[in-house]
C-alpha cells in the first residue's frame, strides 16, 4: 500500500481505524464463511498495513527532529539553513512517510538530526529490510531473494538496488 502523511495530532488514529476495520471485516458474513487459509491471508495483509501505520505514527510522534536554529556537524561547520522535508522509507511493513528537519550550509552536506535518532540509513531501505534481504541472498539467487522478501513484506526491491544493498552490507 502507498505511504501517506498522517497529521501529527492524530498519529495513531489511522492504525486504530485500520485495526477496527479488520475486526469489522472478520465479523461480517463473508469472512465467517472463509476457511483458515483465506482468513490467515486476509489478516496477514491487513496486519501489514496496520503495522505500517503504527511505524509511521511512531515517526510522527517523534517530531521532525527540529533541534533549534542551527546544527554543528563533526566537521565543526555550523549549519543554519533549516528546512523541513518529507521523505519515504521502505520498511518490512511497506513504505512509510516521515517529515524531518534538515540543517544546511552552502558547500556543506546537510544534516538531519532525526535520521541519527532513528538510526536511518542513507537511502530509502530500512536496516531490517536490508537484513532480511541479506539473509535470503545467502540461500540462493538474487531473484529468489527479492521474490522471498516481496512475498514476506509486500516490498518490491529492484534487482540492481538489491545487489547494491547487499554489496554495501558485505
Amino acid at each position: 500500500m502507498e505511504a501517506r502523511s498522517i497529521p501529527a495530532g492524530n498519529a495513531y488514529e489511522g492504525a486504530i481505524a485500520e485495526l477496527e476495520e479488520t475486526i469489522r471485516i472478520l465479523k461480517t458474513g463473508a469472512s465467517l464463511k472463509k476457511d483458515h487459509v483465506d482468513l490467515e491471508k486476509l489478516i496477514e495483509e491487513r496486519q501489514r498495513e496496520t503495522s505500517r501505520l503504527l511505524l509511521e505514527a511512531a515517526f510522527v510522534s517523534r517530531g521532525s527532529g527540529d533541534v533549534g536554529s542551527q546544527v554543528e556537524g563533526s566537521d565543526a561547520v555550523a549549519r543554519t539553513h533549516k528546512r523541513e522535508q518529507a521523505t519515504h522509507m521502505k520498511s518490512i511493513f511497506g513504505e512509510v512517510a516521515l517529515n524531518r528537519t534538515g540543517y544546511g550550509k552552502p558547500g556543506s552536506e546537510s544534516l538531519f538530526p532525526l535520521d541519527g535518532g532513528l538510526n536511518l540509513s542513507g537511502d530509502s531501505y530500512s536496516l531490517n529490510l536490508r537484513s532480511m534481504l541479506g539473509g535470503e541472498v545467502v540461500k540462493g539467487s538474487f531473484d529468489d531473494a527479492i521474490a522471498a522478501v516481496e512475498a514476506r513484506t509486500g516490498v518490491a526491491i529492484p534487482k540492481r538496488q538489491a545487489e547494491e544493498l547487499v554489496r554495501k552490507a558485505a
